[in-house]
């Protein structure tokens, strides 16, 4: 069963998050497993990439593309912007569970205990919600306090702060 958190960020919050990731020895990868250096993430318009363990369990699909049940990675869905000054969140998912044949393996400590790290960051850095599903991180909030953005949960679905 896999896990998620919701957040709105804009550039300098994003670059404060991938700090994090860099400095806990973990790295990024496209879905196709080829690694990221930490700048290129930042600044590339890719909007989903992922966040590989330094135990390196990465598995390919025979189509060449992450085995992103089985292999050790979060997912990490970055936040869009529009053209209307709204920003659509972003996301880290995680599975911990897949099947193999008819068999459930659970994902080991290590990769469960990274994801609660990250979640955990996300919590304690940002602000939370008013309805509780999303957090926001300084700079996307001081653009949403000083209402020139929108934070959207859906196209018609506007998150408050």
């Amino acid at each position: 069963m896999g896990k998620q958190i919701r957040f709105f960020q804009m550039y300098n919050d994003e670059v404060e998050f991938v700090k994090v990731i860099e400095q806990s020895g973990d790295y990024m990868v496209t879905s196709k497993g080829e690694r990221l250096l930490f700048k290129d993430v930042v600044n590339s318009n890719d909007y989903q990439v992922y966040i590989a363990l330094n135990n390196e369990n990465i598995y390919l699909k025979s189509n060449g593309y992450l085995d992103t049940e089985k292999s050790d990675v979060i997912e990490y869905s970055r936040c869009e912007k529009s053209k209307k000054n709204e920003l659509y969140y972003g996301r880290l998912w995680a599975e911990f569970k897949y099947y193999v044949n008819e068999e459930i393996i659970t994902k080991n400590k290590y990769f469960q205990d990274k994801y609660k790290y990250y979640a955990g960051w996300i919590k304690r850095s940002m602000h939370l919600s008013k309805c509780k599903k999303f957090y926001i991180a300084d700079e996307a909030l001081k653009l949403y306090r000083e209402s020139e953005w929108d934070m959207m949960a859906t196209p018609v679905t506007k998150v408050d702060f």
